[in-house]
Parts: C-alpha cells; structure tokens; sequence
C-alpha cells in the first residue's frame, strides 16, 4: 500500500527496455503526480499512457483501505489484471510471429510433394486427351467399319447381331481399362504416401 505512481513507474521501464515513456492520467486527462499512493489511485478510473499507447484502467468504485484485510487482495487482483493488458499484445505478436516462421517450415516441406503433384497432373492430363483422341478415333473408324459392312456387303439382318457383340465387345474393353487405371490411380497415391510420409 506504500507503492507510490513512480514506483510502478519505475517498476514497468525497468522490466520492459522498449518503454521510453510512460506516465499516469487521471479522469480529466490530467497527469498523477509520482508522489501519489497507488491505494489513492486505484479509488477511481485512470489511463496509463506507455510510448503514446493508452491503455484505460477501470476501478471497481471504493479502493482498497487500510482499514480492510480485503483490499490487499483488490490491489493484488488490479495489478495482474493490470499486467495481462500490458503483456497481452506482446505475447500475442509473439505467437503470431511463431506461427508464421512455422508456416514456412510447413510450406518448405510442401515444396518437393507440390512439384511431384503438378508434374502428375500434368502427366495425367496429356495422357487422358491422347487417350480421349485415341478412342475417339477408334470408335469412328469402327462405326464407319459397320456402316460400310452393313449398306455395301451385306444386309441389316446380318450385321445387326454383329453389331451387338461388338458394341457390347467394346464397352467391356473401356469397362475393363476404367477398372485397371483405377487401381493404378490408387496403387500410385498409397506409393506417394509410403514414400513421402
């Protein structure tokens, strides 16, 4: 109860060297002397003004008392509320500074897995459209095949139940090809994984 506004003061550029300037104001804005009692100060609001930030303390009405065993346990609680607002902005940059540098680590280790990854898609890309071209290709050669087979060599009745089994010849073909690339597709990701994790 005998700290005055000076001790603290002096207390808060002793811990903190970034501290160049700090200094207490009262309701009206007007500056404590460094002679006042902190029990006096704590009676009402006042503002703590470090390197031009300030930051509003708030009372909670009757301060603390000689007379009360109560109130050292007030200016107890005042004091580290008083400290977590000081400290909180700079524990927050802290850890934001943190998360970032762990960020970059993260995004550093990303890189090879990224590149692999573009280089696949890239690969899959120009292999499915030389594969789409391709089988554009084969079904018109092999429609035309059968037209010419069905108006010029022989009947409709003819063609018609060799048309069914080379359709259904065909779908069986790209059914068969979808289920081996699949399990490739998958063969290859668990390989990835295996070898990157």
């Amino acid at each position: 109860m005998l700290t005055t506004v000076g001790d603290l003061l002096r207390d808060i550029t002793a811990k903190d060297r970034g501290v160049h300037y700090a200094v207490l104001l009262n309701g009206d804005g007007q500056r404590i002397s460094s002679c006042t009692f902190m029990e006096t100060v704590l009676n009402k609001d006042f503002q703590l003004v470090i390197n031009d930030v300030t930051h509003n303390v708030r009372s909670f009405g009757q301060g603390p008392s000689h007379e009360h065993v109560s109130g050292v346990d007030d200016v107890k609680y005042m004091v580290r509320l008083l400290h977590a607002a000081l400290t909180l902005p700079q524990r927050q940059h802290a850890k934001h500074s943190e998360l970032l540098m762990k960020q970059e680590e993260l995004k550093e280790q990303l890189k090879p897995l990224e590149t692999v990854k573009v280089q696949m898609a890239k690969d899959a890309h120009s292999k499915a459209s030389m594969l789409g071209w391709v089988g554009l290709a084969y079904l018109s050669l092999q429609g035309g095949f059968l037209g010419y087979l069905t108006w010029y060599v022989f009947e409709w009745d003819t063609m018609e139940p060799v048309t069914y089994f080379i359709t259904y010849t065909t779908s069986m073909i790209f059914f068969a090809y979808y289920m081996l690339t699949r399990q490739v597709k998958t063969r290859v990701s668990l390989f990835l994984y295996d070898t990157f994790m």
